[in-house]
């Protein structure tokens, strides 16, 4: 009976306990779902966007809705959007953020997921500053996590909820790169090249080195020129403050200009039987040019010039075609040769106007050609001599000889002081700066500086960047240079015979405006593509002006924000006002020798007369400066002279001694020093001085005389 009795016990029991198994046991193991962050770590690049997605493991549960807030450190993160996962419908609103928090509460209508990876949302970041920072889920209020197969509508369902774990993010810099550019990235010989690095990413500050290609230097940019053709390659390497690198090379083709081919008459107009020359002139290519002439004057040789004389009147139309290095280009020159008042059309014909040759419209002949037909020449002697009498009849009283002596003497002095005024202490030394101040008032300063300028003859502004090719008799460049802001350039040369071309583009050379002319308004020394000798110490800085046929928007900027630094509308001004204090001095002056030939009237007199003299020839202050060694006082040839900026230390320029240690240096106004090299036998070169500060500020030109010794480790000398 007891047996019994325990028997029905044990029975009882293990049917209770296979009830606890069958439905207690699963109960538990499905109470828990948990959120995550994948991944929960990582690395990423500021400023780079990277996207973190919240998951519920459900346990192998089967859930269907999924709430929570999480919170995430805005120092280093910012969120730039949220994507639902597979829980599709969302209440009361889509995923959000604001501030630190980022708000979901999402569900599955049909089925649910009892997947390890049910997708929520889609976090997309994006890392604003470098360091750690975390994404957590926030306790209050608690997240929510409910399972499908509790779903009964009106009833509540139990919270699942297990484990909720974050994710740590780490944003790092960009790595540091680095690109290169040339500017131009297709150059001439002899045309500056700039060499610029673009780094991005790294830490802190970098350094530059410029090695191991066409380019040598230890800054963002690296400015150099080229005497060859062909593609230059540059190596540069960044350097950041942890020191990581990276390098790239860029690349510049230096090839023959394009060609460019001019052509113009020495005569607009010419009469019949009258002999007429056509010029051409032209530069780029490879600097050996063949000349070939067609239409109304031909040439059988290969001339930059065709001669012809015409027996018939009319439009002479000439054609110049020129072939270089594979390249080949052809310009126009006309002529009309015909009586001085040939017929024109009825449309319109020329009449002398206020004595200039001008067109009007309307049946007629012409009658004239060009102005100088217009011009009125009076018997200038019936003029002359009766004022010449009422004059000395004038100076030899009391009153003419003071207002005389008054007039030509503050002229002098007056003129001088316009241009250049003097303060109350330097007029004590009038005596001894009266003779400075007069070369300067009258043109022999101003209109002879130490280098030469190419302007626009219509507006007198210096035009950059030109290029100006100096050519030997047979066509070939000798030299080129670029005109720096303010029209610049000048050559260093052997003695002999040169032609020089100008080229700029929408501009024109020869100038046919201001052809004839040695000088104008602003300058003397005037060029217009003639021969050139060059004796032995003279440089080439001859004036060329060139006109203008269309409208130059880079000369209409720089002229607008007033870049150029030697040159200004003031000085046309006072150039004008010291022309005209100085010949109606002159003519004062002359006046008054010859009425009343006194010693004071013949020497104020004698200087206007020595004025006029160098306003007619001038004198050039020596326009370059040179290099000779301390030790045997012979000219150190070939020698490379590095221009420093005076705060930074950065290369501005160089120079190359010629054969005669001479160089020739234009810089913009500023103060510099030089460091020199000379070369040695092995082709490699040495340093041999840095000089002392040198003031450009004023002149805008380096001309030193510098002694240095071929000696290591001995002292060298400027002057």
């Amino acid at each position: 009976m007891v047996q019994e009795k325990m028997f029905s016990y044990l029975k009882v029991s293990l049917i209770t306990l296979c009830a606890l198994a069958l439905f207690v046991i699963p109960t538990l193991a499905s109470a828990s779902s948990d959120f995550y962050l994948s991944p929960a770590n990582g690395t990423y690049i500021i400023g780079h966007e990277f996207t973190v997605s919240v998951l519920v493991d459900t346990n192998e549960d089967d859930i269907n809705t999924a709430v929570a807030n999480l919170n995430f450190d805005t120092s280093k993160f910012a969120v730039t959007s949220i994507d639902k996962g597979t829980f599709k419908t969302c209440f009361p609103d889509d995923p959000s953020f604001d501030n630190a928090t980022i708000k979901f509460g999402c569900t599955i209508l049909a089925n649910g997921c009892d997947k390890s990876d049910c997708l929520v949302v889609k976090i997309h970041l994006k890392g604003v500053s470098l360091g750690t920072g975390q994404i957590n889920f926030l306790s209050n209020p608690t997240p929510e996590i409910y399972l499908n197969s509790d779903y009964t509508p009106g009833q509540s369902r139990p919270n699942v909820i297990g484990q909720t774990t974050g994710g740590e993010y780490t944003i790092i810099p960009e790595p540091l790169s680095v690109s290169c550019s040339a500017l131009p990235s297709s150059a001439t010989p002899g045309q500056d090249v700039i060499f610029s690095a673009n780094p991005s990413g790294g830490t802190g500050s970098n350094s530059f080195k410029w090695e191991n290609g066409a380019c040598l230097g230890e800054s963002k940019d690296c400015k150099t020129s080229f005497t060859t053709t062909g593609n230059k390659t540059a190596h540069v390497t960044v350097t950041d403050s942890s020191n990581k690198t990276a390098s790239a090379d860029c690349t510049a083709a230096i090839g023959n200009p394009g060609l460019n081919v001019s052509c113009y008459s020495s005569k607009e107009t010419a009469d019949t039987g009258e002999s007429v020359l056509f010029s051409a002139t032209a530069n780029g290519g490879d600097g050996s040019y063949n000349y070939s002439w067609s239409g109304d004057c031909k040439q059988p040789d290969n001339l930059p010039d065709c001669a012809n004389s015409f027996d018939t009147s009319g439009l002479k139309k000439t054609t110049v075609s020129v072939t270089s290095g594979g390249k080949a280009s052809s310009a126009d020159c006309n002529v009309y040769v015909g009586e001085v008042c040939p017929v024109q059309p009825d449309t319109s014909h020329t009449i002398c106007h206020n004595q200039k040759c001008e067109y009007v419209f309307g049946e007629g002949t012409d009658g004239c050609r060009q102005d100088s037909d217009c011009e009125i020449v009076p018997d200038i002697i019936q003029i002359i001599i009766p004022t010449i009498d009422e004059v000395k009849k004038f100076v030899n009283t009391p009153v003419g000889s003071v207002a005389t002596k008054t007039a030509t003497t503050v002229g002098l002095v007056a003129t001088a002081l316009v241009v250049s005024p003097l303060s109350l202490p330097e007029l004590f030394m009038l005596p001894t700066r009266l003779l400075g101040l007069l070369l300067m008032a009258f043109g022999w300063k101003k209109r002879n500086p130490p280098w030469g300028v190419v302007y626009d003859s219509i507006t007198k502004q210096p035009l950059d960047p030109a290029y100006v090719a100096l050519k030997d008799m047979n066509g070939r460049d000798i030299s080129t240079a670029i005109t720096d802001l303010d029209g610049r350039y000048g050559f260093l040369a052997n003695p002999g015979i040169y032609k020089m071309t100008a080229n700029k583009t929408n501009y024109l050379f020869p100038s046919q405006k201001l052809a004839g002319k040695t000088s104008d308004e602003f300058y003397n020394n005037l060029y217009f593509g003639d021969q050139v000798e060059i004796k032995k110490g003279e440089v080439v800085i001859k004036n060329i002006p060139l006109d203008p046929i269309k409208f130059d928007w880079n000369e209409f900027q720089k002229k607008n924000k007033k870049l150029t630094r030697f040159y200004s509308r003031w000085d046309m001004l006072l150039r004008k006002i010291s022309d005209a204090l100085y010949y109606i001095g002159f003519i004062l002056a002359l006046f008054a020798v010859f009425a009343a030939p006194y010693p004071y009237n013949s020497i104020i007199f004698g200087l206007y007369v020595f004025l006029l003299v160098l306003r007619i020839f001038g004198v050039r202050p020596k326009p370059y400066g040179s290099v000779t060694d301390i030790d045997t006082g012979n000219p150190v040839p070939f020698a490379i002279l590095r221009v420093m900026e005076k705060d930074t230390g950065v290369e501005l320029s160089h120079r190359l001694t010629d054969k005669y240690g001479r160089y020739f240096c234009l810089v913009p106004k500023g103060r510099y020093y030089v460091k020199i090299e000379y070369k040695n036998a092995d082709e490699s070169y040495s340093p041999a001085l840095t000089s002392g500060l040198i003031d450009a500020s004023k002149t805008g030109i380096i001309k030193n005389k510098f002694q240095i010794s071929q000696k290591p480790n001995t002292l060298s000398n400027a002057s």
